[in-house]
């Protein structure tokens, strides 16, 4: 489908619109929105290329310094919007972790007697709980004001 809409799908024209942006305009946005993109354009290329070889050479293995090596370079010339999509990335892969493949794994590798439903049911009402816990505990801490230099 997505294919079939960048082929057949033309965005019509408003008025007084200006006209589309060059290549390397787009190159030069993509770049700003990455951050430090000499820094993490070849980190993040040198990971694509070594992903590939160690799929399609046998015996060729990457240690797992190198890769940390690479990823902390990425962050480290990432972006505060880059930034953000690295921790909602995480978020959302630990989230499918827990409610898609823990259960997966638990049924199929410890025990298929085992009570999936329970297991998922845990982390929900801790969250509850803990956030009763700490509303209780902090109920006497005043709330964040905001800052006076920002006041109209």
């Amino acid at each position: 489908m997505f294919f079939g809409v960048l082929l057949f799908f033309k965005e019509p024209r408003r008025a007084g619109e200006q006209s589309a942006t060059t290549l390397g305009q787009t190159w030069r946005n993509f770049c700003a929105v990455l951050g430090k993109s000499w820094l993490v354009l070849p980190a993040g290329l040198l990971a694509l290329a070594l992903r590939i070889a160690t799929s399609f050479i046998s015996g060729f293995v990457v240690p797992w310094w190198l890769w940390l090596f690479l990823f902390a370079l990425m962050l480290a010339g990432s972006s505060r919007f880059m930034w953000f999509l690295w921790i909602f990335t995480g978020f959302w892969i630990v989230y499918w972790q827990e409610f898609i493949t823990l259960p997966i794994y638990v049924h199929d590798y410890v025990s298929s007697a085992a009570d999936t439903e329970k297991m998922l049911a845990t982390g929900p009402i801790l969250v509850i709980a803990f956030t009763v816990v700490i509303s209780v505990l902090t109920q006497k801490i005043p709330a964040f004001q905001g800052c006076p230099s920002l006041e109209l």
